[in-house]
């Protein structure tokens, strides 16, 4: 499995910032930590997380099958992976929108058995409230 860790950051606001992870294959995991040349804000510590999937011609798409685990790192633990509060899957058949409160540092999305589609990709957004 791959490690995809490119990703978008919008303005720098003051109360919010969205991340858009670089486009995952399958079996990819994506995997988006606070780099120091652009950090994001840690201190917007309401975090949302959601997966978007894309069949071969980029267009939205359902899943048939399949699973998305959810880690990530705290500045207070990290290197360390840990679980989000619960839950910490997202059922690909059913995506959903998960969140958080933490200064979070890292996230970390496994896909588990897709089938269905061709790409994905992780939305996070972080504000603070």
């Amino acid at each position: 499995m791959a490690t995809i860790a490119t990703y978008t950051l919008t303005d720098r606001p003051t109360f919010s910032q969205t991340i858009l992870s670089g486009d995952a294959q399958s079996a990819d995991i994506v995997e988006i930590t606070s780099p120091v040349d652009v950090p994001w804000p840690t201190f917007l510590a309401h975090c949302f997380l959601s997966v978007r999937f894309f069949d071969a011609g980029g267009l939205p798409v359902t899943p048939s099958a399949g699973t998305m685990t959810i880690e990530i790192q705290t500045l207070g633990n990290q290197p360390n992976w840990e679980d989000p509060p619960a839950p910490t899957t997202i059922d690909a058949t059913a995506p959903t929108t998960l969140d958080w409160a933490a200064n979070t540092y890292g996230i970390r999305v496994t896909p588990a058995g897709l089938t269905g589609v061709d790409h994905w990709a992780v939305f996070a957004v972080f504000n603070q409230s």
